[in-house]
């Protein structure tokens, strides 16, 4: 579909001269993942090379460590109580049941980030790209 080893060929995101046939990149300006300013085209996905990537995840290491504490503890905390009053017999659906309170928590957890403009709210229109990055790595592990 797209040029062959097309990331490997993207430094800083923008995307080199025939890299791409107009076809391939309209195509892309469609699907949001690319840009045009002045006469470049960028990428709009964030790229990494795998160190980047992993120094990027490390400041979110200790935010991560508290909120999984937290959110371990409730679940045990939701798991003691229905199993302090729910008959033997229908244990079996005490998971069905955190396993809903469990996917509610993370929406009401983005959307109140999303309040707090901690999160930023995808585009009403158009494809979503959101959520997506690209992490470089060696030739033989492209997909």
């Amino acid at each position: 579909m797209f040029a062959e080893d097309m990331m490997l060929k993207i430094k800083d995101g923008k995307i080199p001269d025939n890299l791409l046939d107009d076809e391939e990149l309209a195509k892309m300006i469609r699907l949001n993942l690319v840009h045009k300013n002045g006469d470049n085209h960028y990428l709009t996905i964030p790229t990494f090379t795998k160190n980047e990537f992993n120094d990027f995840t490390r400041l979110f290491k200790p935010a991560v460590k508290e909120l999984n504490k937290k959110l371990n503890d409730l679940v045990l905390k939701l798991w003691e109580e229905f199993n302090e009053f729910v008959p033997e017999q229908v244990h079996d659906q005490i998971n069905q049941y955190l396993a809903g309170y469990t996917n509610n928590i993370i929406g009401f957890t983005i959307f109140n980030m999303l309040d707090r403009k901690i999160l930023a709210a995808p585009p009403k229109k158009g494809p979503l790209t959101y959520n997506m990055l690209y992490i470089d790595r060696p030739l033989k592990w492209q997909i």
